[in-house]
């Protein structure tokens, strides 16, 4: 027992030291702004009047280029013109020391700043050309239990830089942390775009952002003990402060379940990725691609080189329940092989040299057809012509048919090759001699043109 009490002495008095130390290096009372002040300050900065409105009617124009053109130093710039800071402090400040009357002009004042920035925000998207779903405005519709984090300790660092003579660069740094304007601007993009999901995401962003700055702002105050305003009575104070903690947890539930899903998705993107990386060679077999979908939770891998079999996949989709992946959520393909690849382009260039000819024997048909057609067109006043002519030549012809036509013949075997040929057919009361035959076979070429296919008829002469 002696030695147990000699160990233990020395031991409390260093405890107690290092609290009273600790008290004292953590204490801020003493660089405290009056109270009067700091009520002053925070009255000041909760009215949107004059200045404060044009400010924040050009904050938000800065937000919504600066999301418009993916411009990250517009969009900061933008966070740290932005005046909506200050109601908000102004209603956790008011909620603290129980002063109803600024609690309802800050809560009007913030009401009329976010329409003010909605409207603004949807009149410039609407109007913009450019309505491309950025990164910038992205990353603003997907909050999280994270973002309930940022807003308060960035809303406490807020709220005692306001009440305290050190301020230094603590407000620029709180603007930038808690963004403010940029989720307010891409609500406004989601209402011009009819994107709700936009805007319900990004709405409810900034939300969170002005709950937990005031719900900051309010507990920094009664814990530094500034004096209340009104005294209210336990039992009204009670349901206040049950009203504080329904907004608080109405908030703050639906980002704690997309939190939960934001862990679930980037414990999937790791084991996914470490998964790939211990099947990115399997046999002669290597990978050539994949993808992973952390929202659907899958896994697909495309494999080169020698083809897998049936039981290789099954062992791979079996590898990826050591990472915790479900291996049934892996696919696995075979790529197409050299061997594949050579036979697909044989094929493909006989189809080509196919069409290639096909096509070569629809144009000479084209052709063939302009040609008929014109000839047709023609034949009337052509044939009256010829036959005056050719009765002139030769008396016995009885009567005159012409029309064009065409022989049809194969060329290396595949090929079509049409040639237009006209066809003359004549009635004659008396037959031709060979010699008068030629004769005039050549004399109607000549004439015509073109080839001429002549054939004669012989036809008793009419009786008188």
């Amino acid at each position: 027992m002696m030695n147990t009490t000699s160990v233990q002495e020395p031991v409390t008095p260093f405890l107690v030291k290092l609290f009273l130390r600790l008290r004292r290096i953590l204490r801020i009372r003493q660089d405290l702004e009056d109270p009067k002040q700091v009520r002053a300050v925070i009255e000041a900065d909760a009215d949107f009047t004059g200045v404060n409105l044009w400010i924040l009617g050009l904050a938000t124009l800065v937000a919504s280029l600066g999301l418009n053109m993916n411009s990250i130093p517009v969009i900061i710039g933008a966070m740290l013109i932005s005046p909506l800071m200050g109601p908000i402090n102004a209603l956790g400040y008011a909620v603290a020391t129980y002063d109803l009357a600024l609690l309802r002009r800050a809560l009007k004042n913030l009401l009329f700043a976010t329409v003010m920035g909605l409207a603004m925000s949807a009149l410039y998207f609407w109007i913009s050309p450019i309505s491309t779903e950025r990164s910038e405005l992205l990353a603003r519709t997907s909050p999280s239990f994270y973002d309930v984090l940022i807003a308060f300790f960035g809303g406490a660092a807020g709220i005692i830089a306001v009440m305290t003579r050190r301020k230094g660069n603590v407000i620029p740094g709180v603007a930038i942390a808690t963004a403010l304007i940029p989720p307010l601007c891409t609500a406004g993009y989601g209402l011009a775009t009819a994107k709700f999901h936009f805007f319900f995401g990004a709405l409810y962003l900034f939300l969170i952002n002005c709950v937990f700055i005031a719900f900051s702002a309010s507990l920094l105050s009664r814990l530094l003990h500034f004096p209340l305003v009104e005294t209210i009575p336990p039992e009204r104070r009670r349901k206040i402060n049950r009203l504080v903690v329904s907004i608080l947890a109405l908030t703050a539930l639906p980002s704690l379940y997309l939190g939960y899903r934001l862990i679930l998705k980037e414990r999937f993107l790791q084991a996914s990725d470490a998964y790939v990386r211990s099947v990115s060679v399997w046999g002669s077999s290597f990978l050539l691609q994949h993808e992973i979908s952390a929202e659907k939770r899958t896994v697909k891998l495309i494999y080169a080189g020698s083809p897998l079999s049936d039981t290789d996949r099954d062992r791979l989709r079996s590898r990826a329940a050591d990472f915790g992946i479900d291996p049934d959520a892996v696919e696995v393909r075979n790529a197409v092989t050299l061997t594949e690849l050579r036979s697909l382009e044989e094929r493909l260039h006989g189809q080509q040299q196919q069409l290639q000819t096909e096509l070569l024997t629809l144009r000479q048909l084209l052709a063939l057809r302009e040609h008929q057609l014109d000839s047709l067109r023609r034949l009337p006043e052509q044939s009256r012509q010829l036959l005056q002519e050719l009765r002139a030549f030769l008396p016995t012809i009885s009567s005159a048919s012409y029309f064009p036509g065409a022989v049809a013949s194969l060329v290396g075997g595949d090929s079509v090759q049409l040639q237009p040929r006209t066809y003359l057919i004549l009635e004659l009361t008396q037959p031709l001699s060979p010699a008068q035959r030629r004769m005039l076979h050549q004399w109607v070429q000549t004439r015509l043109g073109q080839e001429v296919v002549l054939l004669t008829e012989t036809i008793k002469p009419p009786s008188r």
